[in-house]
């Protein structure tokens, strides 16, 4: 089973599955990005959504994705706010169109902070 599959599968279960991982993550990008705005952020693996609206709080747009389509189902039910566009991706069809500022993981030790180009085609975005 690919692990794409293998996301899909999970996605009926997902958000109730034990995960201290997935949970930890929450909290720790809660804590780091609470008190700051941006006015774009690509969320790269944003699974069911569960840090999706917390960057709906944040930012003026988020580009949310992840290569799993029935995730990205999940996320959808979740996560209705007007300034989130969700997509399911391929890798290999990202292409260089629109370039965000500023990419962040709050996972990372303390004190490093990585500013990443990264660009995406925004055509997956459409409904």
């Amino acid at each position: 089973m690919s692990v794409q599959a293998a996301y899909d599968n999970w996605s009926t279960t997902y958000d109730a599955d034990e995960n201290l991982t997935r949970d930890l993550d929450q909290i720790i990008t809660k804590e780091t990005f609470m008190s700051k705005r941006y006015k774009s952020v690509v969320e790269i693996g944003c699974g069911t959504g569960k840090n999706t609206l917390l960057l709906s709080q944040i930012a003026q747009t988020v580009y949310a994705v992840d290569f799993s389509a029935s995730i990205i189902e999940k996320a959808k039910e979740k996560v209705n706010s007007v300034n989130v566009l969700l997509a399911s991706i391929i890798v290999s069809e990202i292409e260089i169109i629109k370039t965000f500022a500023l990419l962040e993981d709050p996972r990372r030790r303390a004190g490093q902070r990585h500013n990443l180009p990264l660009s995406i085609n925004t055509d997956i975005f459409s409904s």
